[in-house]
């Protein structure tokens, strides 16, 4: 899933070619893409961030069941002090 979601940005962002920027503008002679992806999602780049994403959520859940069956009560105490992913927020 996660290299299917990088996939889907890589070829939507290659189709883009130059209308693409960092910033959202319009570039000269801009077109619109509604070829590869541009024909199922107006958003491909950022559908395949979900996708990705939702892959690492899955593996971070499998993740955390392991080492809480490895490491029991000391990863649980653990778990409980340190955010997953996110710095002071638990």
């Amino acid at each position: 899933m996660t290299f299917a979601g990088i996939a889907f940005a890589i070829w939507a962002r290659m189709l883009l070619g130059r209308n693409w920027s960092s910033d959202v503008t319009l570039k000269r002679d801009h077109e619109l893409i509604v070829a590869g992806p541009y024909r199922w999602v107006r958003h491909p780049i950022y559908t395949a961030v979900p996708l990705a994403g939702a892959a690492f959520w899955r593996k971070l859940k499998i993740e955390e069941a392991v080492m809480r069956r490895r490491f029991g009560e000391t990863y649980a105490h653990y778990a409980k002090r340190v955010p997953a992913l996110i710095p002071f927020v638990m």
